[in-house]
């Protein structure tokens, strides 16, 4: 019965929020992988330039947790238009990542605390807020919109 619901849990469609949550931070960790191992070979085997790699490693990163996020994080879609969706999650994405510097910036400068410290402190708050910001802009479809899908294309509006 444990095994069960332990499956479910790890595989299952879920709302509920902490088995997101941890979903997500395995995501990030996968996504992590995915972006230092496509650095080291662009940079060791393709002969590209460093910070061209990185670009291109964070890039593929960033696409990736888009995808494993979309199918196995968040089990409701709120945008039909995949482009939007994608659009927002990078916003979001781009938002964390200039938060990220803030809080740093805030942590190790005016704080005092030391630079490693300060990173893990920005790290969990931008990890919190970017999954909430993701749950509630982009995934979360409140009852009255459950029966449908918000659809942001051009040539249709939403009829409410």
């Amino acid at each position: 019965m444990e095994y069960n619901r332990i499956k479910k849990n790890l595989f299952g469609a879920s709302h509920k929020t902490w088995v997101q949550l941890v979903r997500n931070g395995v995501v990030g960790l996968v996504a992590l992988g995915a972006d230092l191992l496509v650095l080291y070979v662009l940079v060791q085997f393709g002969e590209v330039q460093k910070v061209v790699a990185s670009v291109i490693a964070s890039l593929i990163a960033g696409i990736l947790s888009y995808i494993l996020s979309t199918h196995w994080v968040f089990d409701q879609r709120k945008f039909k238009n995949i482009g939007v969706e994608f659009l927002l999650f990078t916003l979001i994405g781009a938002f964390g990542l200039g938060l990220n510097a803030l809080i740093y910036w805030v942590f190790y400068h005016f704080v005092g605390v030391h630079y490693i410290v300060a990173k893990i402190i920005s790290c969990s708050i931008v990890f919190l807020t970017n999954f909430f910001l993701r749950k509630y802009i982009i995934f979360f479809k409140k009852h009255e919109e459950s029966s449908q899908e918000l659809d942001m294309t051009p040539e249709k509006e939403l009829v409410s």
